[in-house]
């Protein structure tokens, strides 16, 4: 009797600690951040792309950017995203996640906000944020910001 009631607790903590490995994790957000930009540093935007919600847009946002900047200013502005990583915070909610960034803006401390989705055991970057981001992770981005109080107007 002993040995079936150890045997279903260890199955369960192996059925539990099974589950936990199908979730992203903050290092998947980061993986995919990083990866994103190292693709686009090396001229891959179409593989960059793929990491995100919404490819099509993001190719096209990138190209954009690529022909206003020049080549080799948005390979060199990718490849220091790509390597500058300073997570200030890192948090999911649901099949949501947030990766809160150090960032400096011209010289100008201030905190710069990704979104994740988990699509099929798989996160991806989302190219634009919907109002399917909990309120809570937009909340988090602010409070980081120094705004507690703010917070997009369809969030109560």
């Amino acid at each position: 009797m002993r040995h079936s009631i150890l045997f279903v607790a260890g199955l369960a903590g192996l059925l539990a600690s099974c589950g936990s490995e199908a979730l992203a994790t903050s290092d998947d957000m980061q993986t995919v951040y990083v990866s994103v930009r190292e693709n686009a540093a090396q001229g891959k935007i179409a593989e960059a792309a793929q990491l995100t919600d919404d490819p099509a847009t993001f190719e096209r946002q990138m190209t954009d950017a690529q022909a206003q900047m020049g080549d080799a200013a948005f390979k060199a502005l990718m490849a220091e995203a790509a390597s500058d990583l300073d997570v200030h915070e890192a948090a999911r909610s649901g099949a949501y996640g947030i990766l809160i960034l150090n960032a400096d803006f011209n010289g100008r401390s201030a905190k710069a906000a990704t979104f994740f989705v988990d699509s099929g055991g798989q996160m991806l970057e989302m190219v634009r944020p919907t109002g399917d981001v909990p309120c809570e992770l937009y909340s988090m981005f602010y409070a980081a910001k120094g705004e507690p109080d703010a917070r997009p107007s369809d969030c109560s």
